[in-house]
C-alpha cells in the first residue's frame, strides 16, 4: 500500500485592498487569529501620525468645495507631523481618535476647519492661535473638557467663529454659554445655536 501525499494547504486569503480602506476579517490570517484580546488592543492603540498616515488617508474637495483630509478613526493618540500636510488642506477631520491634547501643530495659515469630536481632549494648548490664525470653525463635540479655564486657550483664534463644545461635562457649568460667548468675541454660533448679542461683561469678574 503506498501512502497518499495529502494535499498541499491552500495559502491564507489576502486582505483586500479597497481603495484606502482594508476590510480585515478576523480569521483572515493565523496572526490575528492567535494575538489576545491585551495584544490586539495594544497594537491598535500604537498607531502613529505621520506622514505617509497622512498622504494614505482619503482627501478630496468636500461639498462646500473645500480641500480635506479625513484622519478619522484611527486610533491616534498624538497630534504629531501634522507639517507633512504641508498646509494644503482647508478642513482636516481628526474626529473618532483618541487624542488628549490639542497641540503640536505648525504655523498653518491655510487650515480654517478642525473637526475633533470624539476624542479625549482635556487640554488645549494656550498659544494655539498663533499656528491656526485662520480658523473659523472648531468642533469638540464629545471630549472631556470639564472647567470654564480649560476652554479659556480658544480665546487665542483671532478668526474662530463656529465651535462646538456639546457632551463636554463644561457645558454644564454655570453662565457656560454667557461666558464662551464673552471670551469669544467674534463667535457667531455656539453648540449649533446663533450668538444673538455679544456679551460686553462676565459676572465673575
Amino acid at each position: 500500500l503506498h501512502s497518499e501525499k495529502p494535499p498541499a494547504a491552500s495559502p491564507s486569503p489576502r486582505l483586500p485592498l479597497l481603495g484606502f480602506f482594508f476590510s480585515p476579517s478576523p480569521t483572515a490570517t493565523p496572526l490575528l487569529a492567535t494575538r489576545s484580546p491585551l495584544q490586539t488592543a495594544a497594537a491598535a492603540a500604537m498607531v502613529r501620525l505621520n506622514a505617509d498616515l497622512i498622504w494614505k488617508s482619503p482627501h478630496f474637495f468636500n461639498a462646500i468645495k473645500e480641500r480635506e483630509l479625513d484622519l478619522r478613526g484611527n486610533k491616534i493618540a498624538i497630534i504629531e507631523n501634522i507639517g507633512a500636510t504641508e498646509d494644503q488642506f482647508d478642513t482636516i477631520d481628526l474626529s473618532d481618535n483618541e487624542i488628549v491634547k490639542l497641540e503640536n501643530f505648525p504655523f498653518m495659515n491655510r487650515l480654517g476647519t478642525l473637526l475633533i469630536n470624539n476624542n479625549r481632549i482635556t487640554r488645549i494648548n494656550p498659544n494655539l492661535g498663533e499656528f491656526l490664525p485662520k480658523m473659523h470653525t472648531l468642533v469638540l463635540t464629545n471630549n472631556r473638557l470639564t472647567s470654564l479655564a480649560e476652554i479659556d486657550p480658544l480665546a487665542s483664534l483671532p478668526k474662530l467663529q463656529f465651535l462646538s463644545l456639546l457632551d463636554n461635562t463644561v457645558t454644564k457649568q454655570p453662565d457656560y454659554r454667557l461666558y464662551v460667548i464673552h471670551k469669544l468675541k467674534h463667535l457667531r454660533l455656539l453648540d449649533f445655536k446663533k450668538v444673538k448679542q455679544q456679551v460686553d461683561s462676565f459676572p465673575s469678574e
